[in-house]
């Protein structure tokens, strides 16, 4: 077994041998209470991702988060966990001060790459604008 840290090893390689292939995916549980997963392409359909993001959260009793998880690929040679962002939020409340916190957090560690889908800026901004979209699609469905 690999964990998905080590699964990717560089631009378009990973840690398979030319004659493995991937027979399982263990997902631990329990799952969060709230995720999301987001892509912005240029093209709906049959494209590679600009930036492509998941994002998930849980609370506890009060409401404030105990666990979060931001992970991003397209912004780097592989997809990566934004830790800063998760421990900016930890502890607080997932509201808009909240958004802020991680989006600073992005802005200090998150150095995205530039090629003909988008410039390193557009990777960033795309990145932290999702962090806010991630915020309204868990107010629209707590309503």
């Amino acid at each position: 077994m690999i964990p998905l840290a080590s699964f990717f090893t560089g631009y378009r390689r990973t840690a398979l041998a030319p004659d493995e292939l991937i027979a399982a995916i263990e997902i631990p549980k329990p799952l969060p209470q709230f995720m999301r997963f987001y892509k912005v392409a240029k093209r709906r359909m049959d494209d590679i991702s600009t930036v492509a993001a998941a994002m998930a959260i849980d609370w506890d009793r009060l409401g404030r988060i105990r666990r979060s998880r931001f992970a991003f690929g397209g912004v780097a040679s592989v997809p990566l966990r934004a830790l800063a962002a998760e421990d900016a939020i930890l502890g607080q409340r997932w509201n808009d001060a909240g958004v802020e916190r991680a989006q600073a957090a992005l802005e200090r560690t998150l150095d995205p790459i530039s090629d003909h889908r988008g410039s390193s800026e557009y990777r960033l901004a795309v990145a932290k604008s999702l962090v806010a979209k991630f915020l309204w699609d868990r107010r629209e469905a707590a309503a």
